[in-house]
């Protein structure tokens, strides 16, 4: 099934290689991906990375985000 996530981080050199290395891991299909860095009120650079995934079930789908949720600096995940 395709899933869209939305990760939002404080940015930093290897966050996408961090996070596409988790998707990798899972053996999780990358559909489609980008991301974009902003800068949040403090002036700190934010990067908001959007992925469609082709994600088995559920419990797939539960494991990546609890290893996403170990990213350092997340600020927010999100799905449809």
């Amino acid at each position: 099934m395709n899933t869209t996530i939305h990760i939002k981080v404080r940015d930093r050199i290897g966050l996408v290689n961090e996070i596409t290395g988790i998707i990798k891991n899972l053996g999780i299909g990358v559909v489609k991906h980008g991301a974009v860095v902003t800068m949040d009120r403090s002036g700190c650079p934010v990067s908001s990375f959007r992925a469609v995934l082709d994600i088995g079930d559920s419990a797939e789908f539960q494991l990546l985000t609890k290893r996403m949720r170990r990213i350092k600096g997340l600020i927010s995940i999100e799905s449809n």
